[in-house]
């Protein structure tokens, strides 16, 4: 398929707003993919020839620095053929090493425009913030926010605890330091057991570590990729009118945790556990492009 391309490709960085900048070039990189044996997967090969799945969950976290050009390609027939694509990363929407900079790359060395403009969703943040992408851009979708009575929780707790300092709070991440002497694991569990006394659920955050240069934090958001599984399927009948079943959906990950809230779909990675996602998101682009080019 001839693709027409913009004239002046600039990058998806910009506003949050639905809005997306597409006013600066990105860099042209070589793609440099390792060549990889193919994944064996036989029996997912086969069912996905005979049946496209209606959504496909791609794992990016598993996917090295870029999405390359071949694959967006392939997203992008798929996606013509009404395959609608969710890319999820615990990694932020816009930077260095984001969702965007992960298509943005791909883009840059040949990969097809028309993935923007087609049924393609993210989420983000690892898990709390969803978008669409629609005209070249992307629109905000359901954020997940913490209430003020939870971030006073967290505040009470800190405080509480005495071993730490806030260095975030806001409606959709609460951060903290330890003290001189003090260790972020040891912050987590005296903030966890204050937040315990309090009676706040544990599903109600995700506790994880983040670095912030030689130091690590405590940090606390509303959610993580694994529990929000079930938001996509929700806001995929809202926002694009699709009836979905966990059934219908082919999910190219490697975690254990991604694979056991997707029970009932496909998962390629049973069949082929040594395989890279990238690998297995290749393999599985082809067998659907087959059953393409192969009508019932």
């Amino acid at each position: 398929m001839a693709e027409q391309k913009p004239s002046a490709p600039a990058a998806l960085g910009g506003s949050f707003d639905g809005s997306a900048s597409r006013d600066s070039a990105p860099v042209p990189i070589a793609d440099h993919s390792p060549a990889r044996a193919p994944a064996s997967i036989p029996k997912t090969a086969a069912q996905l020839e005979r049946t496209l799945p209606k959504v496909v969950i791609v794992d990016l976290r598993h996917m090295g620095d870029f999405l390359p050009a071949a694959l967006l390609d392939s997203m992008s027939r798929l996606m013509e053929a009404d395959v609608h694509f969710v890319l999820i990363s615990d990694q932020p929407q816009a930077g260095d090493r984001s969702v965007d900079a992960m298509i943005d790359r791909g883009l840059a060395v040949g990969g097809a425009y028309s993935i923007l403009h087609h049924q393609l969703m993210s989420l983000s943040h690892d898990g709390n913030v969803l978008y669409q992408y629609h005209s070249g851009g992307r629109k905000l979708l359901e954020p997940k926010r913490f209430s003020r009575r939870i971030l006073a929780a967290f505040n009470k707790a800190l405080k509480n605890t005495g071993l730490g300092h806030r260095t975030r709070s806001y409606s959709r991440k609460f951060s903290a330091r330890p003290k001189r002497g003090r260790t972020a694991q040891e912050l987590a569990d005296a903030m966890l057991a204050e937040l315990d006394k309090a009676g706040i659920p544990r599903d109600r955050y995700a506790l994880s570590f983040v670095e912030h240069g030689t130091e690590i934090r405590v940090q606390l958001r509303p959610t993580t990729l694994e529990r929000t599984i079930p938001n996509i399927i929700n806001a995929l009948g809202k926002h694009e009118k699709l009836d979905v079943d966990m059934e219908d959906v082919l999910v190219v990950s490697k975690s254990a945790a991604i694979l056991k809230a997707t029970d009932g779909a496909v998962h390629p990675a049973f069949e082929a556990p040594e395989a890279d996602g990238e690998t297995l998101l290749r393999a599985c682009l082809e067998a659907m492009l087959a059953g393409l080019s192969h009508p019932k």
